[in-house]
């Protein structure tokens, strides 16, 4: 009798699969997924990246675009202290001042800045700026409701030297070795109106998104460097104040 005991349960042993290997197919099944449920779980991935990878792509770039505004004004910022004690003297160029040494400063600045390229005038011909917009191209991105004629009549009375013809033939431009493009307003203007293109020619090349205006102040300190006037965004891009204040105020 206890042999056959015995024998029936070297035989159970035998036939009766393993638990824990019992216990992991039982998982397996359980949690196993089929390629239909494997095609939609990716399915709702790809929509949900879809929504939301536009809005991490625009935040990730004007991230980017901050800190290159913020270096290209630090830059000129320290070439205008530099200059300075250099010279023992501020030259007489900015708003509240008579200006009449901005070109001469424009000049004399190029020995604290990295300039890698200096354009007199024909600064597209040279190689020294992209195929700019002027401010019309921005006025017509931004307000449809401006006809052609208004919007020429606007830029010619208050912005000229953002023309584009203006740009691309007459103003002098400084490309520095970082890529910073840096175009007078006017020739005999100097830094106290310029655009700055923040990243140079890798684009966008937009009004408000890397291409910005500054002006030199006088103040009692000496100069100082902020946003200017004379802007007008294209659709969607920041205006000079509020990319200023982002930088330096965090708003």
């Amino acid at each position: 009798m206890k042999e056959k005991i015995k024998n029936t349960t070297i035989l159970e042993k035998t036939v009766r699969p393993d638990k824990a290997q019992m216990l992991k197919r039982v998982q397996d099944d359980k949690f196993g997924f089929t390629l239909a449920e494997v095609l939609i779980t990716l399915g709702i991935i790809g929509v949900v990246a879809a929504m939301t990878m536009p809005s991490l792509i625009h935040k990730y770039q004007e991230k980017v675009r901050i800190q290159q505004y913020k270096k290209a004004m630090s830059l000129i910022s320290q070439a205008i202290v530099s200059q300075y004690a250099a010279n023992g003297v501020y030259y007489e160029c900015g708003y509240g001042v008579d200006n009449s040494q901005c070109s001469e400063m424009f000049n004399d600045i190029q020995k604290y800045l990295k300039v890698a390229k200096f354009c007199e005038n024909k600064a597209f011909d040279n190689g020294c700026i992209p195929d700019y917009d002027g401010m019309e191209a921005a006025l017509k991105d931004s307000d449809n409701n401006m006809s052609d004629e208004d919007i020429q009549d606007y830029v010619h009375k208050n912005c000229v030297g953002f023309e584009k013809n203006r740009i691309k033939n007459d103003n002098p431009v400084l490309v520095l070795a970082d890529g910073t493009i840096i175009v007078s307003y006017l020739p005999e203007w100097g830094l106290k109106l310029f655009l700055l293109d923040i990243n140079g020619k890798k684009g966008p090349n937009k009004w408000g998104y890397d291409m910005f205006t500054a002006e030199l102040r006088r103040s009692k300190g000496g100069l100082s460097l902020g946003p200017a006037g004379c802007m007008t965004p294209a659709k969607g891009g920041l205006t000079n104040t509020q990319m200023y204040e982002k930088v330096f105020y965090g708003k």
